[in-house]
């Protein structure tokens, strides 16, 4: 099942076709084409901050390329 906003998802639309990464490509299929959806941060984030997430944050809650779990 498709995460339900994944065509807005500024993660997604930046980086899906530049990141190569295998360690990325699991995160998408997992959670953006996966089971996992329900689980997504960055739709965690945008349900309890305020504002859209950040463009750096991965479905997991880790920020790209530093490895920071931010929620």
């Amino acid at each position: 099942m498709r995460c339900p906003i994944y065509e807005k998802c500024k993660l997604f639309l930046r980086y899906n076709y530049q990141m190569t990464d295998i360690k990325y490509q699991y995160l998408v299929k997992r959670y953006c084409d996966g089971d996992l959806h329900s689980e997504c941060k960055r739709i965690q984030w945008q349900n309890e901050k305020t504002g859209s997430a950040s463009n750096q944050l991965l479905p997991n809650g880790i920020l790209i390329h530093s490895g920071i779990k931010v929620i």
